[in-house]
């Protein structure tokens, strides 16, 4: 009987010293931070809204403010790739607006400030009318980038100039 009480206290307290030395892998992981950089080239993004303001005087009083809503179905499902080598390749997405077009293409080429605030996008030569777009970067995450910018443009039918601030956001 006092063999086993014993064999029984020995094998209790093995237990607890293996039990009790076992520690999570978790208290010890390491932290990976991802940098504003690798957000925006880690796959490809999708414009999923497009505002201007002041809105656009489109006739009978009309102010249009939501300039996505006026895009085909076609430029709607396009894709931008900002490539870790600086340049922009554009996909057409499924439906493309011409079927001549090619599924993709150089579409300039872009560089995001040392305080990840200002995003610069400048067209490829071949859009050369296309103005060179200095963008705050407002949201930039692991899923959406929300930028906004300003430009000039005519107002409606009053052939006046006007500064517009264009708000974009891209999905993943």
């Amino acid at each position: 009987m006092k063999t086993n009480i014993i064999k029984w206290s020995t094998l209790i307290l093995a237990m607890v010293i293996a039990f009790s030395s076992c520690k999570k892998d978790s208290d010890t992981a390491e932290i990976i931070s991802t940098t504003p950089t690798e957000y925006l080239t880690a796959g490809s993004w999708k414009i999923t809204a497009m505002t201007i303001d002041p809105g656009v005087d489109i006739g009978n009083g009309i102010l249009l403010t939501d300039v996505f809503s006026l895009l085909d179905a076609c430029e709607k499902d396009d894709l931008m790739v900002f490539n870790t080598n600086g340049t922009i390749t554009a996909d057409e997405g499924v439906l493309k607006c011409n079927p001549d077009s090619p599924q993709t293409s150089n579409d300039g080429s872009w560089s995001l400030s040392s305080d990840n605030k200002t995003l610069t996008i400048i067209p490829a030569a071949d859009n050369s009318e296309d103005p060179t777009i200095q963008a705050t970067v407002i949201t930039l995450n692991n899923a959406e980038l929300v930028m906004s910018f300003e430009s000039e443009g005519f107002a409606g039918d009053k052939n006046e100039s006007a500064a517009y601030k264009y708000s974009i956001t891209m999905k993943k």
